[in-house]
């Protein structure tokens, strides 16, 4: 028996309401078999290990040095304890429509070409009037096939314009003039992004008519697919990346997140693609308008991220255009600001033949012979690619990084008369695409900065994002601290921002905050040793967990006769396993003095840490001492307890989750991306107050239980385990907006 990892295609919404969550995988048992991805330190090591414990390898995955395979519970258990083996994921299906009938394929003898106006929306037809339409760039479409109609087909000049047919489920390559796509879902997509049939008017179907497609289908006519073969899709796209010339690659499906992003299969082969200049465009996906909403591989970081906005029937009216409900929002579980940008997503009309799974499912929505209307970030995604491939003939020689930045700072946000953002960022990201302006716009140093994706695929740092929250509500990074005065006779004194994970603990006197060589006496913690005893040291920790700078600094008093009396200052990010020194002071006569150390110089931070004072030598005379005063640990850049993670010190947003509004605002050009809203160094926004609540401040704060745990547990199965519980959740037909 064989189960997959479950993904689901964001088919414009198209999901079937209903289906739900479907089952995790039953436990194996004796010598039965379930699918496996077995990711190790390479491609090879792992083929032979599967052969050698009997596996049935099914599929290479070499972009992320993985292969899947059918494994006995045993096998799967052998491999685990491997050395050469690093991770085993589950490999579950999900199904993404209900079965449709056969495509009967070709197209209409006679067809009537009708406006679709999303190309007009974003500029496209400027663009086209410069003779840039996308050609000699290649935009694979990942997806469930394509209809041969012949927008599709062919490009403005009437040549053949699809170059590949690959299908990862077989692992075969075919005439690319052939297949079919039972489905519709592939064809609607890229028919938005490259359709070449024009109007009366003069005006092209699709945003970038001239670019040519690479056909990869990961899903059958079912709409089911795996982890293992959207991987191995991913796979073939990157080896044959210079043969087909592809340059952009459109990702119009959503899973829901159960790890973090560098830790999912796909979004590892994501990043690879990305790392090979291929351009990713990613849905941010339909389970909006609620925060922190956005699913793989829309949640990389690195990869542009598109949320679905609307215009409300009126295309030649601004004025009330929306952001859709349905996008989903930001931020990502790591605190990235996502999606990038939004781009037209509702009753988005494109083709789609006749008898598919689509058009068979709601006949309702399907317009004529040949259109059908969808919506939903998919749809939106597809509008992104089309730009990137018009950028990308003006300017070929861009990297993805480049175009990332051009698309971003060139897009227009959704503003009120005022000019205050109508939107979180959060929500539409920079704005609503625009294609004229992001073909002209010069500015391409914007995106990504901070950021280090080989080292990210490597596994040797991982990255958070600006949205990350502090442990103390309403503390800017460079105000939080934790801190004692000793006012009280206490070891538990808090006196600052955020609080110590614990007391002082004290070793090698009477453990009595009020007695004996260590104490607290109302003013000061005071140590000596004049009971000749073991050397005293006392302690106490504090979480960093997730902080990049620390300094630590207290005041202290003594009075010592110098070369006979010292005390060190020691730092610990293990437990108190082992203590690094910050210093030694030799105590000569009668003084007072301060200290303070920059921690991240001595330790790694990220973690709970402990300062330790410790007697090293002498101070035993009935006069002898040292006190310490205002001890204090003030961090920057904290976020949450998060592990691994390098946070470039950037400043929160906060949003309560508010449903975006119906009123309509007008996504403006006007809007200059300059202070206030400039996209550098990964996205710095600085201070401001928007409207109905999308509020980001310097004080990280999370309404509406959106908090940052201590764990960061994924609950509700959303887990890559041992038990191989793991689920993504569908996402449901809406109506079109």
């Amino acid at each position: 028996m064989r189960h997959h990892n479950r993904i689901a295609i964001i088919a414009g919404i198209v999901l079937l309401a209903g289906l739900g969550i479907l089952r995790s995988p039953t436990a194996l048992q004796d010598e039965s078999t379930a699918s496996f991805i077995v990711q190790g330190k390479s491609l090879d090591a792992v083929k032979s290990l599967v052969a050698i414990h009997g596996g049935e390898l099914t599929h290479e995955l070499g972009v992320i040095s993985a292969v899947a395979a059918d494994l006995t519970a045993g096998q799967v258990a052998d491999l685990r304890s491997h050395r050469n083996v690093r991770r085993v994921y589950g490999n579950e299906t999900v199904e993404v429509a209900a079965k449709g009938g056969k495509s009967s394929g070709g197209n209409s003898s006679s067809y009537t070409i009708i406006e679709t106006n999303y190309a007009t929306l974003v500029n496209a037809d400027a663009v086209h009037a410069m003779g840039i339409t996308g050609a000699g760039i290649g935009i694979a479409v990942l997806d469930t096939g394509l209809w041969k109609h012949d927008g599709i087909k062919y490009d403005p000049a009437g040549t053949t314009r699809l170059k590949a047919l690959y299908n990862s489920m077989t692992d075969t390559e075919s005439n690319p003039l052939g297949g079919d796509d039972p489905g519709g879902h592939g064809t609607h997509v890229a028919s938005i992004a490259v359709s070449s049939l024009m109007t009366a008017d003069g005006h092209y179907n699709g945003v970038a008519p001239g670019a040519h497609l690479i056909s990869v289908q990961a899903f059958d006519e079912n709409g089911q697919g795996t982890y293992a073969d959207v991987i191995r899709a991913i796979d073939w796209v990157v080896t044959n990346k210079s043969k087909h010339k592809i340059r952009v690659l459109n990702l119009s499906f959503s899973a829901e997140p159960r790890s973090h992003y560098w830790d999912d299969p796909i979004n590892q082969a994501v990043m690879v693609a990305w790392q090979n200049e291929i351009f990713i465009v990613a849905a941010a996906g339909n389970r909006g308008p609620e925060p922190m909403t956005i699913g793989v591989p829309g949640n990389v970081p690195y990869v542009m991220t598109v949320g679905a906005m609307t215009d409300n029937y009126t295309p030649a009216d601004g004025s009330d255009d929306i952001l859709a409900s349905f996008s989903s929002a930001g931020p990502t579980t790591e605190g990235f600001v996502k999606p990038e940008v939004t781009a037209p997503g509702g009753h988005m009309l494109g083709l789609v033949q006749g008898n598919s799974t689509l058009a068979t499912t709601y006949p309702g929505f399907y317009a004529s012979d040949m259109y059908f209307e969808m919506s939903g970030t998919s749809q939106a995604t597809a509008v992104a690619s089309g730009i990137a491939a018009l950028a990308l003939e003006a300017e070929a020689w861009r990297s993805v990084d480049e175009l990332k930045c051009k698309i971003m700072s060139s897009a227009r946000p959704a503003v009120l008369a005022d000019g205050s953002l109508a939107y979180s960022v959060f929500q539409q990201g920079a704005g609503m695409v625009d294609a004229y302006a992001a073909v002209m716009n010069q500015t391409v140093d914007c995106a990504n900065n901070g950021l280090h994706i080989d080292n990210d695929i490597d596994g040797f740092v991982h990255f958070g994002g600006r949205a990350n929250r502090l442990q103390e509500v309403g503390t800017s990074p460079a105000e939080v601290a934790v801190r004692d005065e000793f006012t009280d006779a206490s070891y538990t004194n808090n006196d600052g921002s955020a609080a110590w994970s614990g007391p002082w603990v004290e070793s090698g006197d009477d453990g009595s905050a009020t007695a004996g060589t260590v104490r607290v006496d109302g003013a000061r913690l005071f140590m000596d040793n004049s009971d000749g005893g073991s050397l005293e040291s006392i302690e106490r920790s504090a979480d960093l967990s997730g902080t990049i700078s620390a300094m630590l600094s207290f005041d202290f008093d003594t009075w010592g006769y110098g070369g006979l009396d010292l005390f060190a200052i020691e730092v610990s990010n293990d437990g108190g396993a082992s203590f690094v020194t910050l210093e030694v002071l030799e105590l000569v006569g009668k003084y007072t003095d301060s200290r303070s150390y920059s921690l991240e110089n001595f330790i790694s931070l990220g973690s709970e840490i402990s300062v330790r004072f410790r007697i090293v030598q002498g101070l035993m005379g009935s006069d002898q001492y040292v006190g310490f005063d205002n001890v204090q640990i003030q961090y920057t850049g904290q976020a949450s307890t998060l592990g691994d993670y390098h946070l470039m010190g950037l400043e929160g947003h906060t949003w309560d989750g508010s449903p975006a509004g119906t009123d309509g605002y007008l996504w403006t050009d006007a809007y200059l991306w300059t202070d206030a809203y400039l996209w550098t160094d990964a996205y710095l926004w600085t201070d401001g107050v928007g409207v109905d609540g999308y509020l980001w401040t310097d004080g990280y704060l999370w309404t509406d239980g959106y908090l940052w745990t201590d764990g960061y547990l994924w609950t509700d199965g959303y887990l890559w385990t041992d038990a191989l519980t793991e689920m993504a959740t569908m996402s449901s037909w809406v109506d079109p907006e």
